[in-house]
């Protein structure tokens, strides 16, 4: 736990298993917290949550240069997302979806690795909390590490004894908006990049993206396998009758249904609701973190979003 010299900050465990909470109990700053002790909670807990700093979000995006000079667009993506800072850099994102509507859908999104759908996603998470929902909306935390140790060996087996294939569909007049180009050279040179195998239906118009990966790599600080995948919500689009997105064994078979309950019993099991107020935000280590979003009703919910390409810690 690190230790903080400043008595108007504190230093606290996030969950009893993972995460760390930095809290303001005066009018100390951000910027007063020790950047080692930032970077050693981001490193060994896999959350970095700060709490009472009151910082808008300008300040959010200067506090977050101070950790990282690498940010990743949004680019190949599961859906649209709006820029928040335009006149900026443009790296922070509204995380809600609209997908074509003029209100945002308020759906519970089950627990995920971001973009882990593609080779270079990101290493590292900031999540902002513009304005949290008049009730539930809690973005959910569960600790990928923790999650590989409480599977049943048989999954674990299955997961390596085969990678994963995420397949993606993108109709005609949807890609372009996906990928923020018109220009198809450019989506080919992207999913080079990434490793996609792609695939252009001619009569249609359709891309067709493949990429394989292991369920369950190894963290970038952690040095063992963690469950660090996106195979809970495309599971979930699925089992609701939609087929654009799909995960399957490098074979083409199906995750069985015994592996796909087990991941589910585990992750419910593990999970911890982090109920953001105004002005809070956190570090999450993609490599490691799942996070996901419990359902909500209230339209003015926003959490923003920065990616983190790579860090030099």
């Amino acid at each position: 736990m690190p230790t903080l010299t400043n008595t108007q900050l504190k230093s606290q465990p996030l969950t009893p298993d993972f995460g760390v909470k930095f809290t303001s109990t005066g009018d100390a700053s951000v910027f007063d917290l020790p950047r080692n002790a930032i970077v050693d909670a981001c490193k060994t807990s896999g959350v970095a949550y700060f709490e009472g700093f009151n910082l808008s979000l300008s300040d959010f995006e200067k506090f977050s240069d101070t950790l990282c000079n690498d940010w990743l667009p949004y680019q190949g993506g599961a859906h649209e997302r709006v820029i928040l800072n335009p006149e900026s850099d443009g790296t922070i994102y509204s995380v809600a979806f609209y997908l074509g509507q003029k209100e945002q859908l308020k759906f519970e999104l089950p627990l995920h690795c971001d973009m882990s759908y593609i080779k270079h996603s990101p290493v590292a998470l900031f999540f902002y909390s513009v304005h949290p929902a008049a009730d539930r909306g809690e973005t959910t935390l569960c600790d990928g590490a923790a999650v590989y140790d409480q599977l049943q060996q048989s999954t674990r087996d299955a997961l390596h004894k085969q990678r994963i294939q995420y397949i993606r569909f993108y109709p005609e007049g949807n890609w372009q908006g996906r990928f923020g180009t018109s220009d198809l050279n450019e989506v080919r040179d992207f999913c080079d990049l990434n490793e996609l195998e792609l695939t252009i239906d001619e009569s249609t118009g359709t891309l067709r993206t493949v990429y394989t990966v292991s369920a369950v790599p190894e963290s970038r600080w952690g040095d063992r396998p963690v469950f660090r995948n996106s195979i809970l919500p495309v599971v979930w689009q699925e089992e609701i009758g939609k087929t654009n997105s799909l995960v399957r064994f490098e074979d083409g078979s199906h995750l069985p249904p015994e592996v796909i309950q087990d991941i589910k019993a585990v992750t419910s099991r593990l999970t911890y609701l982090a109920g953001m107020n105004t002005g809070d935000f956190m570090f999450v280590d993609n490599t490691r973190i799942l996070h996901g979003r419990k359902q909500f009703d209230d339209p003015k919910r926003e959490v923003a979003i920065r990616m983190v390409r790579d860090l030099e810690w």
